[in-house]
């Protein structure tokens, strides 16, 4: 996916739930070669108003909350 963006100037956008396909984005998104190019967005609602939030990560971001086992998926 990283190489077809690059290749065609395009944003990938994906969602997904799958702790399994968000460990697997970030393998490939802390690649060397993919740097700069991943960007992960959490959505959860705020505590207090409800409101849904969204909480941006870079790929070195997302690592530390994955190999910290701190929530990322709005939980």
């Amino acid at each position: 996916m990283f190489s077809l963006a690059e290749k065609f100037q395009i944003q990938i956008f994906a969602t997904s739930h799958s702790q399994e396909m968000i460990r697997a984005f970030n393998r490939v998104g802390n690649r060397e070669r993919n740097e700069g190019m991943a960007m992960y967005f959490e959505m959860a609602r705020h505590f207090k108003t409800g409101a849904i939030i969204l909480n941006p990560m870079d790929a070195e971001m997302l690592h530390h909350e994955l190999v910290s086992d701190n929530p990322f998926r709005g939980e």
